[in-house]
């Protein structure tokens, strides 16, 4: 039986059996291939799925240093923005980010980047290094509740730029397709990191549905984020997701898993953000991931899944609750005794240098 190896900088060690499947097969081959060529390991993040509003590494910041941070994020969103413009010829409304935007507005800034993330044309020369244009998706006759807000709330740009035209609205551009997404990566990233800082009620019920020892949980990944700084990861790095695939994943209890790897947004997340989860780019597991995986030994993904409140949500919208569309793929369960729930204390509050990966395996 394959295994999985992870030390610790606290002197604990983690061994786990992996589960055997195509999918776990696909996975250690990637994992190993990433290792022989030497990639190094990315730093070792600390989760927390209830995720409430300046949750604990913000907790305690200054009403200063908590506007000094959005107002960078919205000045480097506007900078992308405007580099589009000027590089490609993209036109948008003003005002674009801005430090008093709420939710609404961070969902549908980012719906809009991850489909033309999606959805681009190249030169036709099987290469697609220029751009011709991008399509950004819509369903066709969608009413989208948060345009509604938008119109209520006085914010009429959002409407004209987000009301649906037809299934697909193309968008001429010319220019390089890597810059394209460098920019747009550039968009995505500073509108999550903006998030950690927007209310919404579903981010203070959630601490109803799951409790805070089950919402920690550790991720960990190979350094393979491109080295401009944008937060995406190339295509090489990754394996396709085959949708057979869909069969292993599972709302049953697991120890580790794989860490969710989405251009867009998992069901959980939607939920926290008060987004639409009919959306193009929301889903459990996208088209392509990376060698990453997640410990949550606690399950507490999988109790919020399997909560009647976010049953009823995803049926509201018409969709159906099952594991193969909803649930996430389990990789591996732990084996020589290491529990999470030990390390509690290394990884609470504001002191979470105490708890990192310094060196992980995959092999017999």
């Amino acid at each position: 039986m394959k295994k999985l190896y992870m030390k610790f900088n606290n002197g604990s060690e983690l061994e786990a059996d992996i589960i055997e499947n195509d999918f776990t097969e696909a996975f250690y081959e990637l994992f190993q291939e990433q290792k022989k060529c030497g990639k190094k390991l990315a730093d070792t993040k600390v989760g927390y799925w209830r995720q409430s509003p300046l949750t604990y590494d913000k907790e305690n910041w200054p009403a200063e240093k908590i506007l000094a941070s959005k107002q960078e994020l919205v000045d480097n969103i506007n900078e992308a923005i405007a580099n589009l413009k000027t590089e490609f010829g993209l036109e948008y409304p003003k005002p674009h980010a801005f430090v008093e935007m709420q939710q609404p507005e961070c969902n549908l800034i980012h719906r809009c980047f991850t489909t033309s993330e999606m959805r681009y044309t190249g030169n036709g020369r099987g290469s697609g290094e220029i751009l011709n244009s991008v399509m950004w998706e819509f369903p066709l006759g969608h009413k989208h509740e948060h345009l509604a807000a938008a119109k209520e709330n006085d914010r009429e740009w959002f409407c004209d730029l987000f009301a649906p035209k037809g299934n697909l609205t193309e968008v001429p551009l010319q220019g390089p397709v890597e810059r394209f997404k460098e920019l747009i990566h550039i968009i995505n990233r500073d509108i999550h990191n903006f998030e950690s800082y927007t209310e919404t009620s579903n981010k203070h019920k959630i601490r109803d549905i799951i409790s805070e020892e089950e919402s920690w949980h550790i991720t960990q990944r190979f350094d393979v984020r491109a080295d401009n700084g944008c937060g995406m990861i190339l295509p090489d790095d990754q394996n396709s997701f085959e949708q057979e695939w869909r069969r292993y994943c599972s709302f049953e209890n697991h120890d580790i898993w794989l860490l969710k790897d989405i251009l867009g947004k998992d069901y959980h997340q939607c939920w926290l953000d008060e987004d639409d989860p009919t959306n193009v780019d929301i889903c459990n597991i996208d088209l392509r991931h990376a060698a990453c995986l997640c410990v949550d030994q606690n399950n507490g993904l999988n109790k919020f899944l399997n909560h009647s409140e976010f049953k009823s949500w995803l049926n509201g919208y018409g969709l159906e609750h099952k594991k193969e569309t909803t649930a996430n793929i389990p990789i591996a369960d732990i084996s020589n005794g290491w529990n999470m729930n030990d390390y509690l204390d290394d990884i609470r509050g504001h002191d979470r240098e105490r708890i990192k990966t310094i060196d992980w395996d995959m092999g017999y």
